[in-house]
């Protein structure tokens, strides 16, 4: 069934609809099919050395997030409005 928000009266009603059979498909032949493939770039051998800087920055990353999480547990940690309202600015430009 399916909705007709726009039907012959004007109202909401339902007009049933014929059930709607899926399409045949032809069989395949498997030789016919061609096979997937994957093959790596140059782009491929910098992998390792992104790896290795972003966990070797993990450890400074902590930290600052441990800090921020004592300025924000002794109340100390300030925002600047004018610095966030500029950012968003530069953000949608």
């Amino acid at each position: 069934m399916r909705i007709d928000l726009w039907g012959a009266t004007g109202e909401l009603g339902l007009e049933p609809v014929a059930s709607a059979k899926p399409p045949v498909r032809p069989e395949s032949d498997a030789s016919s099919v061609p096979m997937d493939t994957a093959s790596l770039s140059a782009h491929s051998l910098s992998v390792p050395a992104l790896t290795a800087g972003a966990l070797a920055s993990a450890d400074t990353r902590a930290e600052k997030v441990e800090t921020l999480r004592q300025a924000v547990a002794t109340s100390t940690y300030t925002l600047d409005p004018n610095r966030i309202a500029q950012a968003m600015i530069n953000e949608w430009m």
